[in-house]
């Protein structure tokens, strides 16, 4: 199966270092990552362009987009039936991607799946509070309990590690490059409405580096 994987980054260096080798030290890694960037000022523009003579990396450069632009934008240049979409700031498990899959394919009617937060045992202290908070680790076993046992049924798949059914994506209408924040909610959202399903599930596995 070929996928695509995304991403929208603006000054994010450190993280990246960690974040891109995890994506492609995958059981099942993307065929390339797309990155848009919104003008980084760090080196971030410098690693990737290195990191690239590595790994199947597609850089561009967009000054002043906020992420749901990037995001569409980053969409438009794939052309698989699948999409990875991820956050600069996490470290995928090694069969995170083989897992979405698994379960992506199991039905049509699946539009995306969600993979869960691990508890940032090797952060600070503050990540490890940030964890706790609602919403914040929104895939968990401290918001969903059950998603511990079996995959479930959930509203929202949020951005930071999630595969699209790039069908699902085309038919809610992509992203609202109105908001910046939130917008993988109002996406999902309309997603549903359209009829898709989203689920979550504690076999595929990433790690969130709280800022």
């Amino acid at each position: 199966m070929k996928i695509d994987a995304i991403m929208t980054v603006y000054n994010e260096k450190k993280n990246l270092i960690i974040s891109i080798p995890s994506i492609f030290n995958q059981t099942l890694p993307p065929r390339r990552l797309i990155i848009v960037d919104a003008g980084s000022e760090d080196g971030t523009i410098d690693l990737i362009e290195k990191l690239s003579r590595r790994y199947p990396i597609k850089l561009i450069i967009k000054k002043g987009y906020n992420r749901s632009q990037g995001r569409n934008e980053a969409i438009s240049q794939t052309s698989t039936d699948y999409v990875l979409c991820l956050n600069a700031d996490v470290r995928l498990e090694r069969d995170c991607v083989e897992n979405l899959v698994k379960i992506i394919t199991r039905s049509s009617k699946i539009g995306s799946v969600g993979a869960i937060q691990v508890y940032p045992k090797n952060q600070n202290y503050i990540a490890k509070a940030v964890w706790y908070l609602p919403g914040m680790a929104e895939l968990s076993e401290i918001s969903i309990p059950a998603i511990m046992r079996r995959d479930v049924e959930v509203r929202n798949t949020p951005c930071e590690c999630c595969l699209w059914r790039k069908k699902a994506i085309m038919d809610a209408g992509l992203f609202n490059e109105k908001l910046n924040y939130g917008e993988d909610s109002e996406l999902h959202y309309r997603m549903r409405k359209k009829g898709w399903k989203l689920v979550g599930t504690s076999k595929a596995r990433f790690e969130h580096f709280y800022k």
